[in-house]
């Protein structure tokens, strides 16, 4: 009888520790909000400049890349990017610099790829993707 209690005790907290690591994940909300602010061509090399506000609630880490969508084109162009900061807090903000292939003219799109900062798991960082409104 003793055994059968010590056993479903073991089995209860291991089902409330799992819960409370798939709750604190799930309450990890790493999210950016992206805005254009201005385009520039200097010395024949085409710049985007974005400002990316960390509106989750844990701090992130930006990659040096993202892609660029042109409105009703199939195909998305990896592009190299950036930031000023490596490490974005709750709340903080930094500006982007995009390295674009060409000057864009008709309507497009940005996303700039990210991770939570200590989600490096056995498989690597998660990676997460932050799009901006349509430009133009």
């Amino acid at each position: 009888m003793k055994s059968t209690i010590q056993t479903a005790l073991w089995i209860g907290a291991f089902i409330l520790v799992a819960f409370i690591i798939v709750a604190g994940k799930r309450l990890s909300n790493p999210k950016l909000a992206i805005s254009y602010l201005s385009q520039t061509n200097d010395a024949g090399h085409y710049m985007a400049f974005f400002v990316i506000t960390n509106v989750g609630n844990v701090t992130v880490s930006s990659y040096s890349s993202g892609s660029v969508e042109i409105f009703g084109q199939d195909k998305i162009e990896r592009v190299s990017c950036e930031t000023k900061l490596p490490r974005l807090e709750p709340g903080g903000a930094d500006i982007v610099t995009v390295f674009l292939p060409a000057a864009v003219w008709s309507r497009w799109r940005f996303t700039i790829v990210f991770s939570r900062e200590g989600s490096g798991y056995r498989y690597g960082p998660t990676r997460y993707f932050s799009t901006s409104d349509w430009i133009k």
